[in-house]
């Protein structure tokens, strides 16, 4: 009868330690949360096509850019209300990389950081808001251990080629047509608040609000254009310098949204129709 008794306390034991290790697995998966390993998403941004990478249980889709040369800046001829500070033009020549195909929303900022920033009124799929270049470093420096890709915000040229639709560009004014109520939220149309991203129109790329909703930071410090900048995978970097930001926003006059248009902020800078989208470089 002990034999028995203490058989039986060993059989409890054994299956409530075990109990207790499927319990610890499920609190780690689900305290880790689901997201693309690594290995998969290495393997997903060398396929040169259009990509999907899941975090933390949301999508972020990525457009593929097939590198190339293109003129950027305000070339008379193609564009219209050139400024100054668009000129002069130069030939510049990229790399394939990928860009967002929509605006960091607040859900895939949450996804990442935890909330969304302080004053954005809650909507899950408009851009996020109120939203310093500082900020999106950190955004970038999580979403990279997260993923254990490189991430970054666009440059002005990867911008700017993406933004013209890369080599299917048709040389728009705004990004994928010359009537700026069919690709863009601006000042007229936008009811004076950020909209969902992607119900417009896309560009010839298949990237959507490119042109208004928000505004976009850019990589690059401002500079003036010269002949004597970098032509090949150019970015400005200077410290102390404001950031570019493109594209125009919800509160924007058309020739604020044009393609080349170019704006600047302080990296601290905080604003309604403030945001930002994500780019990598291809495998």
């Amino acid at each position: 009868m002990l034999n028995k008794i203490t058989q039986n306390r060993t059989q409890y034991y054994r299956f409530s330690i075990l109990c207790l290790m499927l319990l610890v697995i499920t609190i780690f998966l689900l305290s880790a949360n689901t997201y693309v390993s690594p290995t998969q998403t290495a393997l997903k941004t060398t396929l040169k096509q259009d990509t999907t990478i899941l975090i933390n249980g949301v999508s972020f889709d990525l457009v593929f850019v097939k590198g190339g040369t293109f003129v950027m800046g305000c070339q008379e001829g193609r564009d219209t209300n050139c400024n100054n500070d668009e000129k002069p033009t130069r030939n510049i020549k990229l790399s394939n990389f990928y860009i967002g195909k929509y605006e960091i929303t607040q859900k895939q900022w949450e996804a990442i950081m935890g909330k969304i920033p302080n004053h954005s009124k809650p909507c899950t799929d408009c851009p996020v808001e109120f939203i310093s270049w500082k900020d999106v470093q950190s955004f970038i420096e999580k979403i990279n251990q997260l993923t254990a890709l490189q991430f970054a915000l666009p440059t002005e040229a990867q911008w700017e080629y993406a933004a013209r639709g890369g080599e299917k560009s048709k040389a728009y004014q705004y990004a994928g047509s010359n009537d700026i109520d069919k690709v863009a939220w601006y000042f007229s149309n936008a009811d004076k608040k950020t909209q969902p991203v992607g119900q417009k129109e896309p560009n010839e790329l298949g990237i959507y609000d490119m042109t208004g909703n928000v505004a976009e930071w850019c990589a690059d410090s401002y500079a003036p254009y010269g002949k004597d900048q970098n032509t090949h995978n150019p970015k400005v970097s200077q410290e102390g310098a404001d950031y570019i930001v493109r594209g125009g926003g919800r509160n924007s006059y058309p020739a604020k949204c044009r393609i080349t248009n170019r704006s600047k902020k302080i990296m601290a800078a905080k604003f309604p129709s403030l945001g930002f989208r994500i780019s990598l470089a291809a495998q």
